[in-house]
């Protein structure tokens, strides 16, 4: 198939981001100083955790390494869909599919930006401590998630009640009524004695269980 090279309208010209001059000259840019150049550029998107460090690379061919932004935390799916819906953008079309069904070569395929039901996580207890426990925290950190001013509170009849599902580890007798009817108990394991490798294994398994319940209560 022959190549076909196809001009760029005049009205789609002016709408760039990006004209061949300015183009050539962030390239100059981010080649004489790509710290400089990708710190910026990288605040172009939101961050879980902004990050500090832009560029770590060793080219040695002994210790090859190449991290960008290694100390942030994003989300990818946020940045492509959800920031947009926040912004009145969600009925706007974000994917224009350039093959088209052969039934109907005239229709052309597009998706709208759209999200599942809003969802929230709380977390209380039956017997709530006086502070959250400081071995929490940067095993928390390390994957991005930041407790802030958070403290523990005890679960209350006015939480359950509001609450589409209740997880419980092993306390669903001394729950606030309610909770029997929308709970499901996990056994997890306490925190008392662990060692820092043990208490990773108790949190990813916890991620992991979130995250199923997560896609099981959208499924709903």
């Amino acid at each position: 198939m022959a190549d076909e090279l196809i001009d760029v309208s005049p009205d789609w010209a002016r709408r760039a981001y990006v004209d061949d001059a300015k183009y050539k000259a962030m390239y100059e840019v981010s080649i004489k100083d790509p710290a400089r150049f990708w710190g910026e550029h990288g605040k172009r998107v939101d961050w879980i955790k902004p990050f500090t460090k832009v560029k770590n690379t060793s080219y040695d061919p002994h210790n090859v390494s190449i991290k960008w932004f290694e100390d942030g935390t994003l989300n990818a799916c946020f940045n492509c869909v959800d920031r947009h819906v926040d912004a009145g953008r969600g009925n706007q079309v974000a994917i224009h599919r350039l093959t088209v069904p052969e039934h109907n070569p005239t229709q052309r395929p597009t998706a709208a930006r759209s999200r599942p039901p809003e969802r929230r996580a709380e977390s209380a207890g039956v017997q709530a401590a006086a502070e959250i426990n400081p071995v929490v925290i940067p095993l928390l950190q390390e994957v991005g998630l930041e407790l802030g001013s958070k403290t523990p509170r005890t679960a209350t009849p006015q939480l359950i009640q509001r609450a589409s599902r209740v997880v419980t580890f092993g306390c669903l007798d001394r729950c606030p009524i309610g909770a029997k009817e929308k709970a499901e108990d996990w056994p997890i394991p306490g925190a008392t004695e662990k060692s820092m490798e043990e208490l990773r294994a108790i949190r990813d398994e916890l991620r992991h269980r979130v995250a199923d319940l997560a896609s099981r209560l959208v499924a709903r």
